[in-house]
C-alpha cells in the first residue's frame, strides 16, 4: 500500500498533543463524569486494539497486509471504535476546559479521524467482499447514530 496518507496520522498525533495540552487532565479526574467518559473512551480504545490484534492494526489510513475482517465486539457497534474512543476521551479534554482553542483542535481531529476512516474503508471495501454489508449495518462511529 501507498504512503500517501502517512502525514494523516502525523496531524493526528500533533492533534492529540494539543488536545492533551489545552485540556486540563485535573479537573478531568476530579470530576466524576468527566473521568467516567475520558475512561470510556480509553476502554474504547483499548477493546479495539486487543479485537484487532497485532495481525490487523494498523495506526495508517489503510490496513495492514495481514488485516481480518473485525466485525465483532466493540467492531460490533461502531466500524471505527478507536476513533470513537479518541472522540470521547476528547470530549471530557474538551469539557474540562472550554475554550476555543481546546473545541478548534477537538473538531480539527474528527475531521482528521473521519478522512482516515473514508480512507481505511476504501481499501477494506476492496479487500473483504463482506464489508460493504458490514458498512451498511454498522454506523461509523457513534453506535445507531452515525
Amino acid at each position: 500500500m501507498g504512503k500517501e496518507h502517512n502525514y494523516l496520522l502525523y496531524i493526528q498525533l500533533i492533534l492529540l498533543i494539543l488536545l492533551a495540552y489545552f485540556g486540563d487532565l485535573n479537573r478531568v479526574f476530579s470530576n466524576p463524569l468527566l473521568s467516567i467518559i475520558f475512561s470510556l473512551g480509553l476502554i474504547a480504545c483499548a477493546l479495539s486494539v486487543m479485537r484487532l490484534g497485532t495481525k490487523s492494526f494498523s495506526p495508517f489510513p489503510y490496513p495492514s497486509k495481514t488485516n481480518v475482517h473485525a466485525n465483532e465486539g466493540v467492531y460490533k457497534y461502531v466500524r471505527h471504535p478507536l476513533y470513537s474512543g479518541i472522540m470521547l476521551s476528547g470530549l471530557a479534554l474538551l469539557l474540562s476546559n472550554l475554550k476555543l482553542e481546546t473545541f478548534a483542535v477537538l473538531i480539527t481531529l474528527g475531521l482528521i479521524l473521519n478522512i482516515k476512516a473514508d480512507i481505511e474503508e476504501e481499501h477494506l471495501l476492496k479487500r473483504h467482499g463482506d464489508y460493504k454489508t458490514y458498512q451498511t449495518n454498522t454506523k461509523k462511529f457513534i453506535p445507531f447514530v452515525y
